[in-house]
């Protein structure tokens, strides 16, 4: 039988508290079995109200060691209504 992947998101950014922000910090992580059901949460984390997300990195579970994935900047696009999104260098 195939071992399943374990995937990894870090969402990094600022915490607003009364619409200030505050020092740089990791914000929210989650494990994962799927890569499409993580980057989905990744989507729906940077668009919470009360953070203001920089970038997100993704890993891998290789070996025992988490491996990087990738990297992806938390961006708003123009004229979209404020809703951010993945862009991925």
């Amino acid at each position: 039988m195939k071992a399943k992947n374990v995937y990894k998101a870090e969402v990094w950014g600022m915490r607003l508290e009364d619409g200030m922000p505050t020092t740089s910090v990791k914000l929210v992580h989650g494990l994962f079995t799927n890569k499409d059901f993580m980057y989905n949460w990744a989507r729906n984390r940077i668009n919470e109200p009360d953070i203001k997300p920089f970038r997100v990195y993704f890993y891998i579970k290789r070996d025992g060691e988490w491996e990087f994935m990738a990297k992806a900047l938390a961006t708003i696009p123009m004229g979209k209504l404020k809703r951010r999104m993945l862009s991925w260098k």
